[in-house]
């Protein structure tokens, strides 16, 4: 067996707050599934390991208590050519890492992910209005936005509070321009209902609704330490689209060969094992051209307490 398939993928830091790894892609890190965003998510925490004096895996805050780095918004923006639906076994990445400070108890990171070249890893340090104003061409741009969290009602996953860890440090990191603040969007989503704009609602319809119970599957939804795990959001989310994409009587091959170009999501909350959450999801298109677009807006409470807990628009 060659020496190369089995070597761990390179790292190397190239600025005070970028990592550039190479990594190979592996069974568990794709599919028509969650498993990319969770992954994308592992990285977060290994950059933030990396950059803000914590072990991110471990942390503690003054009372002792495991804190979380909590994921407050996800925002993925693909290429048609390269988007998570087109990484298959083998595929080799380069992932450019950029973490940002955001307060003492909030950070933010900005992955830029391409397909890898031969040599040595390079990047240039991110340009953010590249980053943020730019349609992706043979890449991914992927932000998270994360806030530190801990149980304040034994090991209830509800009200969750604000607490950083001891140790945990981002005065020293560049900070991010207020007008590329995930808070905006993220206020915008919760308060609405949804990220799409009164404009853009103006010239979409929506052609299809779907309202609907989910029990948290407690062999698949929760994490290692018992809380919703943030990318089970991201399929349950799919379980929305997918019930409408049926509805339309389109195919489940198309259905498995879409291409996701933008994801945004916002969470507000988590769930105990034994929650029902409601789905409501909706489907919009350009009334002048139907299939040249297709928007859809997924908004998850839980049922019991009629609590908006994510708000996810994803673009086809």
């Amino acid at each position: 067996m060659s020496e190369d398939v089995v070597s761990e993928p390179s790292v190397c830091t190239r600025q005070p707050n970028q990592i550039v790894r190479r990594a190979r892609i592996k069974p568990g890190m794709c599919g028509p599934n969650s498993l990319f965003v969770g992954q994308v998510g592992d990285w977060t925490w290994d950059a933030v390991s990396q950059f803000c004096g914590t072990d991110v895996y471990n942390a503690r805050n003054e009372q002792g208590s495991p804190t979380y780095l909590g994921f407050y918004y996800y925002h993925i923006k693909a290429s048609p050519d390269f988007h998570p639906g087109t990484l298959t076994f083998g595929d080799m990445l380069q992932v450019d890492s950029n973490v940002f400070g955001f307060g003492s108890e909030s950070v933010l990171t900005l992955h830029l992910i391409s397909r890898a070249s031969e040599g040595t890893l390079y990047a240039e340090p991110l340009d953010l209005d590249t980053f943020y104003q730019r349609t992706p061409d043979n890449c991914m741009f992927i932000q998270n936005f994360n806030r530190w969290l801990v149980r304040t009602e034994g090991g209830s996953n509800e009200k969750l509070q604000k607490s950083s860890p001891v140790d945990f440090v981002s005065e020293h990191l560049p900070q991010l321009p207020a007008r590329y603040s995930p808070r905006l969007v993220y206020d915008y989503a919760r308060r609405n209902g949804s990220f799409l704009t009164e404009e853009q609602k103006a010239q979409l319809q929506c052609v299809a609704q779907e309202r609907f119970e989910y029990q948290v599957d407690i062999t698949r939804d929760l994490n290692g330490v018992g809380l919703l795990y943030f990318a089970s959001y991201f399929t349950i989310v799919d379980q929305a689209i997918l019930r409408l994409w049926r509805k339309m009587a389109w195919e489940d091959q198309s259905f498995m060969d879409r291409a996701v170009l933008d994801h945004q999501i916002c969470f507000m909350g988590n769930a105990n094992m034994s929650a029902v959450l409601m789905l409501e999801a909706q489907l919009w298109v350009d009334p002048g051209n139907p299939h040249a677009q297709k928007i859809f807006n997924v908004v998850i409470f839980e049922k019991s307490a009629d609590r908006m807990m994510a708000v996810a628009t994803v673009q086809l």
